[in-house]
């Protein structure tokens, strides 16, 4: 995980590790918990982010397939867009997901939810969750890990 404001303010929360069991992923989830916000930068750089975090799938363990999820309160304001950072620096089988905060407290960005769709996510399994606001944050995380984790059960239940 990691928390992004400007195009020079990324910082790992928790970097890779693998999950074996609960007490992994309990220690995850905790290091999570614990982390303070760095910054209360008015700055949206998706493309910085994007790219910071495909250089750390690129030095991370090879993996059965390459998955970022993006989460955001605004559009990209910042630093080269999602789009210039796609066609420049990513190979097509990097999917990304996205998890906007629709209408967050400091801003409601009327075309949030449209702009992920059509610059944001990526990739043929790519897939928006929508938490509707920031008291709905956990709710939104929660559903997108679950369907990342056990995407067949979200297709049979959607049918």
């Amino acid at each position: 995980m990691i928390e992004w404001n400007g195009p020079t303010e990324q910082n790992i929360i928790s970097n890779w590790r693998m999950v074996y069991d609960l007490s992994d992923l309990h220690h995850i989830s905790t290091t999570i918990s614990n982390s303070i916000r760095g910054s209360d930068l008015p700055k949206t750089a998706m493309g910085e982010a994007l790219l910071f975090s495909k250089n750390l799938l690129d030095a991370g363990p090879n993996c059965a397939s390459s998955k970022i999820d993006l989460s955001a309160d605004g559009s990209n304001n910042s630093g080269p867009s999602p789009f210039e950072i796609y066609s420049k620096y990513f190979p097509p089988d990097i999917q990304v997901n996205g998890l906007p905060i629709n209408a967050g407290e400091f801003e409601a960005e009327l075309h949030l939810i449209e702009y992920f769709k059509t610059d944001v996510i990526r990739g043929e399994e790519a897939f928006l969750i929508i938490a509707e606001g920031f008291d709905d944050f956990e709710r939104a995380m929660r559903e997108k890990l679950l369907m990342e984790i056990y995407p067949n059960a979200f297709l049979a239940k959607s049918n």
